[in-house]
């Protein structure tokens, strides 16, 4: 869905407007600000599931203005299964109210030492609790280990740069379209514009057995695709990451063209 499709949807009564940064089945990549914009003009806020970029693209929450992010750990961000992390906009946490309350997210005495006791003790008159006035305030932290884990990504893709790992991904999107068209039988269905395209490319046999079958063959050879349908549209779906080359896309390649052999064995 482009940004006119949403505008026939939505009115004054539209209350949240939720969408992927890019769709995970076809590769499209949605103008952030614009979308907001619109929600805006009907009152509306802008929920973003970000697992489909963040990580290889950037997204800069103060230019998009959108209202809040969710998104997992284990895709872009190559952290473990069960870590992610939430943004919300800063004058809507104080709106909100959680509906879990843990030690993560309550008030902390800065009097007293950490951990010794979770929340101000002197909240106890009348049962009253003060939750933190960040998005903290949401969070509900039981996977320490993972979060570890999670930080440790975060520190390498900071390393590195995200502008640098958007423009590298990018260039291994370019390198990998060019590259499918010229298989026999098979069409490139996302985008090929970078302001509408993410790290993820859809490339389809023209049906889903003849895509599953595929997959099927490329996994046998070592080679790890998905395949990916909603409402009738999809197919192969390759996401090249800042750590692949050309040499690992060229090899895809060869094995669509049937020039390789198995690259392990099982």
């Amino acid at each position: 869905m482009n940004i006119e499709d949403y505008e026939k949807l939505i009115d004054s009564k539209t209350r949240i407007i939720a969408v992927s940064t890019i769709q995970w089945c076809s590769g499209f990549r949605i103008d952030l600000k614009k979308l907001v914009e619109l929600a805006d003009s009907v009152g509306a806020y802008v929920a973003v599931d970000g697992c489909q970029s963040l990580g290889a693209f950037q997204l800069d929450v103060k230019e998009t203005g959108v209202h809040f992010i969710a998104t997992q750990g284990h895709k872009w961000l190559f952290s473990p299964m069960g870590t992610g992390f939430i943004y919300v906009k800063k004058d809507l946490i104080d709106k909100l109210e959680p509906n879990i309350v843990e030690s993560c997210n309550l008030y902390k005495n800065p009097k007293r030492q950490p951990y010794h006791h979770q929340y101000d003790l002197s909240l106890e008159k009348d049962y009253a609790i003060k939750f933190v006035d960040t998005a903290a305030k949401f969070q509900s932290a039981s996977n320490i280990m993972g979060i570890w884990a999670l930080y440790e990504s975060l520190h390498c893709i900071n390393s590195f740069g995200i502008k640098n790992i958007e423009e590298r991904v990018q260039h291994l999107v370019s390198y990998l379209d060019e590259k499918l068209k010229l298989i026999p039988g098979l069409t490139l269905l996302s985008p090929e514009n970078p302001k509408e395209r993410g790290g993820i490319v859809i490339a389809s046999y023209g049906d889903i057995k003849k895509d599953l079958a595929k997959m099927d063959e490329l996994s046998d050879l070592g080679i790890s695709v998905s395949c990916r349908y909603q409402a009738c549209f999809g197919g192969l779906r390759i996401s090249p990451h800042f750590y692949n080359n050309e040499d690992d896309i060229d090899q895809l390649i060869a094995a669509l063209k049937g020039q390789i052999k198995p690259l392990y064995f099982h």
